[in-house]
């Protein structure tokens, strides 16, 4: 079954991101808006808006991580923010890469390493 969903912008990143009963979840930010669409009705619930542009998405287990040009934050799948520490970003990222436990921002000529586990600095290459 094909589906065809409309975003109000742009998509910039999209990720599988697991089962919510019985049903595929993909993580998708497009514009300044990051989504959870239900793979098999194809429903679209807006989880996080911000001023940013998004920039990507990525999953751990049961938690997404939303990234804009700024900072990235960690929510469950309603929204709901799952860690004490939002990521700044020193740099104005144009990807954003995930190896457990360091995220990485890649902005022209810079590479920003911060933990996973609580948002430190690591190293700016």
């Amino acid at each position: 079954i094909v589906k065809e969903i409309a975003f109000p912008d742009t998509i910039r990143s999209a990720m599988f991101c697991g089962v919510l009963p019985d049903q595929p979840v993909l993580c998708v930010a497009a514009g300044c808006t990051f989504f959870v669409v239900e793979g098999c009705s194809g429903s679209m619930r807006e989880i996080y808006k911000s001023d940013n542009p998004a920039v990507g998405v990525a999953c751990f287990e049961n938690e997404l991580v939303l990234s804009t040009d700024r900072f990235s934050l960690f929510l469950d799948m309603t929204g709901t923010q799952t860690r004490p520490f939002t990521i700044k970003w020193e740099v104005i990222p144009e990807r954003i890469t995930f190896s457990f436990p360091y995220i990485c921002a890649f902005a022209p000529g810079f590479i920003e390493v911060r933990t996973l586990v609580n948002g430190k600095l690591i190293q700016t290459l």
